[in-house]
């Protein structure tokens, strides 16, 4: 199954909006190493698409800060339901 959701990942960042490969990394989140591979997409997205925002003083990596909040939310929930 993560197999399969990490192959729709790699296609989503490609291939469709933004916001699919965002809902895709939601159901990859909570496997054991899905943040490492939400965070590598988020780099992968900013190194396809990513342009340097004037209101945000240039800062141009918008999807990997994005998949870095969702890995340590993920993480933070996991923890509070695992104890």
């Amino acid at each position: 199954m993560i197999a399969l959701l990490i192959i729709l990942f790699g296609g989503a960042i490609i291939f469709a909006p933004w916001w699919i490969a965002v809902v895709v990394a939601l159901f990859i989140a909570p496997y054991r190493y899905g943040s490492a591979v939400i965070i590598i997409g988020g780099a992968v997205m900013d190194s396809l698409y990513g342009t340097s925002i004037q209101a945000l003083w240039g800062f141009s990596h918008i999807y990997m800060l994005l998949f870095v909040v969702l890995a340590l939310c993920t993480y933070l929930i996991h923890d509070r339901v695992s104890a």
